[in-house]
């Protein structure tokens, strides 16, 4: 579920993702909820090849805005070398949660959704849903009580 930071609203989302598609359903949740912590996130194409989704993307005030840019969509995040994929050529991941052996040395941002992957001489940004503001994993009951006493 997400509770909005802004109004205190509670939405349930979906399950907890099991899969790519899923993580998928939560983003663009979020994105239409205008949820997401980003300064602007604006999913433009998912394509089943390449790059997941073509997004216009600026991280926050501070980051360049970027047209066009390739994003990539893992449930979690060690998955991302297994599928062949480049971090030359998609250095943002936006993934559920990171798994429990990340093929990179992991480094954790000033941001708790952000981390880093580091590679030889790469770098990739890792975006966490599941540690974004108001995402918290419920049981039904628990969402329930939760709704009940809002």
């Amino acid at each position: 579920m997400w509770k909005n930071p802004k109004s205190g609203k509670i939405t349930n989302l979906v399950r907890e993702p099991e899969n790519e598609n899923h993580t998928l359903a939560i983003l663009w949740k979020l994105e239409a909820l205008d949820g997401l912590p980003f300064k602007r996130f604006e999913t433009l194409g998912h394509a089943g090849t390449g790059p997941d989704l073509i997004v216009h993307f600026q991280e926050d005030g501070q980051s360049n805005f970027e047209r066009y840019t390739s994003i990539e969509i893992e449930s979690k995040s060690y998955n991302y070398k297994q599928h062949g994929h480049k971090p030359s050529l998609y250095p943002r991941v936006i993934c559920w949660d990171i798994g429990p052996s990340p093929k990179m040395r992991i480094k954790q941002t000033d941001k708790n959704f952000k981390l880093i992957a580091e590679g030889k001489d790469i770098q990739v940004h890792l975006f966490c849903l599941r540690r974004m503001e108001g995402i918290q994993v419920l049981t039904k009951s628990q969402l329930e009580d939760l709704k009940q006493s809002s």
